[in-house]
Parts: C-alpha cells; structure tokens; sequence
C-alpha cells in the first residue's frame, strides 16, 4: 500500500509514486503556496525536476521549481479549457483518445528525468496525475492492484480546506444537483473502477499500456529508461511487452 509523506496543510496527495525504494518518483498536488515548512519538507526529497501537467493558465506564477531547487517542465494534458461537470470516466476517455501524444511527452519527460528526484503533478494530484502514473505503472509491469489501491489514496489525500474549497466553488458555478454531482465525483474522487475501465480500454485497444505509449510517441529508448528505474529491468523487447 502506497505510503503517504507527511505534509503541510498547503501540500496535500504528497507521496512516492509505488516503485523500486532506489526510485526518487514522487506524486502531488500542485505545489504551491509554500511555507517554510512545505519548503523544508521537498528539499528533503531531493527534487531535480517538477513535471506540471496543468494548463499554463492553472498557475498563477512559474517559480513553483525554482522554489525547490528543481527544473519546471510543463506538460500540459487537455490543450484547453478544464472539465467541470463531465463525468470522470468521459475525462479518462477523451484524454486517452484525444491526448495521447500529450500523455506521452509527459511519460517522456519522467524517463529522461530519472533516476534524479521526480516530482509530477496537476492541481489536485488525481486525475491528470493519477492517469499518467497508472499508464507508466502499467508499462513498466507493476501490478494492477498496486496501480489502483494508489490511484484511490487521491481521493483521501486531500487537504480538508481543498475539498472544501472545490465543494463551495462547484456549488457556485453549476445549477442542478446533478451536475454538481456529478463535478464533486470528478474533483474530489478517486473511484478505482473509473481507472480499471480506462486501463481495460488501453490494453483493447493497443494490446498494454507500454504499446499506447510507444504507438503515441514514447521511443522504445525511453521504455527502456522506465524500465530500468522503475522496474529493475534494463529490457524492454518490445511494444507489446512490459518490462
């Protein structure tokens, strides 16, 4: 079971991603809005890079990196304006089918980036986050209960006042009961089965999660890189193979 670091109130989801101990990978919500204590606690990581998939316009202000001491890479997922009421299971699917490529530089990214300290978020740290690392997870071999009992953390991983925040903001913004459900299970859930659907699409459709990759852009170069620091393997034969 994935363990949770202990975090500041203003940096929530904040935990390794499940691989090898060796591997600096960690998971997160945004960090932002840093206190010293927030501050102390990443430098502890030992942070090289900070993978951001939100939207430029999701951050207020580009220094999150250089606050820890890391290089900044964004990786922006939707290309456009953020879901707010669309059901969770539409998001995975309209990113799977639609940002393949988006997905793939960033899974890029993280291979380059490792076996230095890794850091990859989006705002709250579930769905953008939670979708990349399954898909990396995947393809690297680590199992598929492994992959969901992390993904599902998210959702208990919040900050209070975060959730909080989402449910008054939510409740402005939309009008009927049923969107607003609707918006609450996709801001602040983490259901496992919307994950496994997505994951069940992907190896239909392109046999594993390493062959969605690869077909969207990953080069076997970089499998082999995830492979190596998240799987203790140096092979990855080929598309159709995990580690």
């Amino acid at each position: 079971m994935p363990r949770l670091i202990a975090a500041s109130p203003r940096l929530s989801n904040l935990r390794r991603v499940p691989a090898p101990l060796l591997a600096k990978f960690y998971r997160s919500a945004a960090p932002t809005g840093f206190d010293a204590a927030a501050v102390a606690q990443l430098e502890r990581l030992e942070l090289r890079t900070v993978v951001d998939l939100r939207e430029p316009f999701e951050s207020l202000a580009p220094v999150d990196g250089v606050l820890i001491g890391a290089i900044h890479v964004s990786a922006p997922l939707y290309n456009g304006a953020l879901p707010v009421s669309t059901p969770i299971e539409q998001v995975y699917s309209d990113l799977l089918t639609t940002r393949g490529t988006e997905i793939a530089r960033a899974v890029g990214i993280v291979a380059a980036a490792l076996p230095h300290g890794v850091l990859i978020h989006c705002a709250a740290g579930k769905d953008r986050t939670g979708l990349v690392l399954a898909l990396i997870l995947e393809a690297v071999g680590t199992e598929r209960t492994t992959v969901l009992a992390d993904y599902a953390l998210s959702a208990k991983s919040m900050t209070e006042s975060y959730q909080e925040m989402k449910r008054d903001e939510l409740s402005l913004a939309l009008g009927s009961a049923e969107d607003i459900a609707t918006a609450l299970q996709l801001h602040l859930e983490s259901p496992a089965e919307a994950l496994e659907t997505s994951l069940d699409w992907v190896a239909s459709h392109f046999g594993s999660a390493a062959g969605f990759l690869l077909a969207n852009g990953l080069s076997l170069a970089e499998l082999t890189l995830l492979c190596a620091h998240l799987a203790g393997s140096h092979d990855a034969a080929a598309p159709d193979t995990q580690c």
